[in-house]
């Protein structure tokens, strides 16, 4: 799986670390934190950037304090995203460029 972000990816190994220590399976952590198996692969693989909800529900089932999957994480380790805002502009313009391309001819 390719990892979303430095942050994610480092997210993800803390939890597999914690897991590990407190000999849960994943499904295990799943059904605890009350979150889909595929969240926590997901998850643990770096594969997504987590909701603050799941995040929390995952360290409590887990038994940690949310905080120490995080701490020392910087926005140097996230990418720069546009807003969706920016994102629907640019392929409005792009489309008005070449209006058959949307049609497939």
């Amino acid at each position: 799986m390719q990892t979303s972000s430095l942050a994610a990816d480092e997210v993800g190994k803390r939890i597999v670390a914690r897991r590990r220590v407190v000999e849960f399976t994943q499904e295990r952590l799943a059904e605890k934190a009350g979150q889909d198996l595929l969240t926590i692969r997901r998850a643990e693989h770096g594969a997504t950037d987590l909701r603050l909800s799941t995040l929390v529900a995952i360290a409590g089932a887990l038994g940690m304090d949310p905080g120490e999957l995080v701490t020392g994480l910087t926005a140097e380790m996230v990418p720069v995203r546009q807003p969706r805002s920016e994102n629907r502009r640019r392929l409005k313009a792009e489309r008005s460029q070449h209006p058959d391309a949307e049609r497939g001819a």
